[in-house]
């Protein structure tokens, strides 16, 4: 099999150590000078870094705010290797909280919970009978929640109105690829068009013809060959229709005209 297409928009970089410190990920690694080969832990956070989370004021359920709180301590609890730098963290978490207008009584209270929480975890939890996934509306979510727990239902709740459901759907449609029964060419880079024809919707074999040749399946598809063996791009958006099909045996005598500009 042949190596993969070079990308030329993958760099990779290289990190070197500074004053004994490290930073990998979300972990600052830094060595202990006063004892040979001991390192030390804690939470590393980049300068472009904003301290940006789920403000409190937001259309969320409490829960999820406590998430925010209880996921923050965790990984200072996981990251931090000494207690100086867990009661760091602690307070950093919460000076960035307050600036996310949460209540500084509450994440004392969330913090008090997680810590005594160790104590109730012999306890074992009665496996709920069902699930149920509810649009949140503040006032009646609520409700629908507390009922559901005295029928031993877990209730989660989602949004649907983000901003990522609104700016996903702005690029231009092109109506074209939804119709079906259709014999369609897709252009290459190089001037080239593959002809193929389909039953299905357009959009759903342009599919096909993608994971063919992400996946190198060469064998699936004379487009998948095509690139594979010539590293070219194809312009997918296009993709467009040629003739759609409507007695059989006549498209089939168009395709065998047009077959000539196929590779």
């Amino acid at each position: 099999m042949p190596s993969r297409m070079c990308k030329p928009t993958i760099k990779f970089t290289l990190e070197l150590e500074e004053n004994n410190k490290l930073p990998f990920l979300d972990v600052m690694i830094s060595k202990n000078t006063e004892i040979n080969s001991n390192f030390q832990t804690n939470v590393y956070r980049k300068k472009t870094n904003t301290n940006r989370y789920l403000n409190f004021n937001s259309n969320h359920h409490l829960s999820i705010k406590k998430g925010v709180i209880k996921s923050l301590y965790d990984r200072a609890k996981l990251v931090s290797s000494n207690v100086n730098f867990f009661n760091q963290e602690k307070d950093h978490i919460k000076n960035i909280l307050k600036e996310n207008a949460y209540p500084i009584n509450l994440v004392d209270k969330a913090f008090l919970q997680i810590e005594n929480q160790s104590h109730n975890n012999n306890q074992q939890r009665q496996n709920p009978v069902a699930n149920m996934t509810i649009p949140y509306i503040p006032g009646i979510s609520e409700k629908l929640k507390k009922l559901g727990n005295n029928f031993n239902i877990r209730t989660a709740f989602k949004t649907n109105n983000t901003l990522r459901s609104i700016l996903t759907h702005t690029k231009p449609i092109n109506k074209e690829q939804n119709e079906k029964n259709c014999i369609y060419q897709i252009p290459c880079q190089c001037g080239k068009h593959y002809i193929g024809e389909t039953s299905r919707p357009l959009d759903v074999r342009i599919k096909e013809h993608k994971n063919y040749v992400r996946n190198y399946q060469v064998d699936r598809s004379n487009l998948a060959q095509h690139v594979w063996d010539n590293h070219h791009q194809i312009n997918w958006k296009e993709a467009s229709i040629i003739q759609k099909r409507t007695e059989f045996w006549k498209e089939k005598i168009k395709r065998k005209c047009i077959h000539p500009i196929e590779w």
